[in-house]
This record gives structure tokens, sequence and C-alpha cells, in this order.
């Protein structure tokens, strides 16, 4: 009967945590330049130590992709949290969460309001990484604005024609920018927005590709249904008709008061 040699397995560790046997493989890695760091952390797996005293060549590639390993986890930037649970949020990919990091990481003096900023400005958003995309595009221009000033203005603008979040912060990022045409353009403004049904549309429309160089567009004269101006108008008329109801009921009342019968019968003016 023959019997299989099964080759012997390292014995149990010793004391000191190395394998038994493990001088001979020790010596067996010289060859390989190790340090006994290296060397004890190996040695560390029984297997490995087994391998490695059949092939001690083994050794060196062993640690090399040991080290290739480690260096990899070691460089690769870290997302910030805050921005991890922006990325969550919104279901962001890892490619436009790296790019915002980065960015982010540009600004420590306003990174808690640029983020602040971020959450508010993407919570109404139909598309949050398209606008996000062009948000970051706004960091690396240096334009982007992260709270936005609403001076009286601006909500003067809000509250006449009743714009949403969105619309009034685009409003207040664009006026913050542009000091020099701010009178100019507020005027164009008011006449844009007082002869349009949808004046939060109007304002994304007119200010969200306007570069701060552009002039902005001149407004549209015609009167839309449900505007501003449409409003003001039907206004002033229902204010006309009801004078012009007054006016004729008190002149009726007065002739009907002047009217008197004759004895024969006859109407006549008294």
């Amino acid at each position: 009967t023959v019997r299989a040699q099964v080759p012997a397995q390292p014995a149990t560790n010793s004391a000191d945590g190395t394998p038994s046997g493990s001088m001979g493989i020790s010596g067996a890695m010289g060859g390989a330049d190790l340090s006994p760091t290296d060397q004890a952390a190996l040695l560390q797996n029984p297997a490995v130590a087994y391998q490695i005293a059949q092939n001690p060549l083994l050794a060196a590639s062993l640690l090399q992709h040991a080290r290739a390993a480690a260096s990899m986890v070691a460089c690769t930037p870290s997302i910030d949290p805050d921005v991890q649970d922006l990325a969550d949020h919104y279901g962001l990919d890892e490619r436009i969460t790296k790019q915002l990091d980065d960015e982010m990481k540009k600004r420590p003096v306003t990174f808690e309001g640029d983020l602040l900023a971020l959450w508010d400005i993407l919570k109404d958003a139909r598309s949050p990484a398209g606008l996000l995309q062009v948000k970051i595009a706004e960091m690396q221009a240096n334009t982007f604005i992260g709270q936005p000033t609403m001076d009286k203005d601006v909500k003067e603008l809000q509250r006449k024609y009743k714009l949403d979040d969105q619309a009034t912060r685009k409003l207040a990022e664009v006026l913050q920018r542009r000091t020099e045409t701010r009178e100019q353009d507020i005027e164009l403004l008011h006449r844009h927005l007082e002869t349009s049904n949808k004046p939060s549309a109007r304002v994304m429309m007119v200010l969200g590709k306007l570069k701060p160089e552009d002039p902005l567009p001149e407004a549209d004269k015609r009167i839309a249904p449900g505007s501003y101006l449409d409003k003001l108008e039907r206004e002033k008329e229902r204010k006309d008709n009801d004078r012009d109801r007054g006016v004729t009921g008190g002149a009726a009342i007065a002739t009907a008061g002047r009217v008197a019968v004759t004895d024969g019968g006859h109407v006549a003016a008294t």
C-alpha cells in the first residue's frame, strides 16, 4: 500500500507569536530583502508561512501586493461626511460627488455657508445633479455665491410679483454680482415681470444663462393675461364701472325727485 505524502503543516504559534520552525522560514526569506517586521507580518498566517517555506521568492511578491493595497487605501481621499450626506440625499453619483468635494475643500472659509446654500438650491430642483453641475462650474469660475443678500430691492420684487424661492435666490445672486448696472437691471426687471403671467419662470429664463458682462434683454411690451399690469388694468376698469354706475344711479334718483303728475294726468317736471 502506497501512502500519500502529505506536506507537513507549520506547527502552532510559539510564545512570541511566530509559527514554530519559522527560523528556517525566516532564513529562506533572507534573500527577499525583507525587514524583521515585514517577515513577522507575513508569518502570522500559517498558510502563508507554509507557502513561503516552499517558495521563498513568494514572500517579496506577497509583501509587494500588500504594500500596494495599503498605499491605495492611504492615498484615496475620503469624501467629507457633510458632502456625502448631500450626495446620498439627492442620489448623486461618485463622479459629481468627488467634484463637489474637491471644490468644497478649496473653500474652507465659506464651506458651511456654501453647503447650506446648496441644500437650499437643490431642494426644488427637477434635476439636482444637473443644477449642481452648474454650481460646481460657478465655484470653479469663482462666481458662486453661497448665501446671497436679500436686500430691500430683492424683497420688493419678490413681494410685488410673488416670486418663488428659487427665482428670488437667482435674482439676488445676479444683482449681487452686477453692482455697476444694478439700478438699470432692477428697472428693466420690473418691465419684464409686470407683463408676465409667470414671473418666476421669466426670472429664470432671463437670468439663467446671463453672463456678468451681458446686458439684460429688452422686455416684451405685450401684456399677458393674468400678469401684474393686466390685473391693475382690470381693477381700474372695475372701479371705473362702479363709479359710472354710481353716477347713473344718482342721476336717476335726482330726476325722479323732480317729476310730478298734473291734475290732467300728464307727467311734468317740478
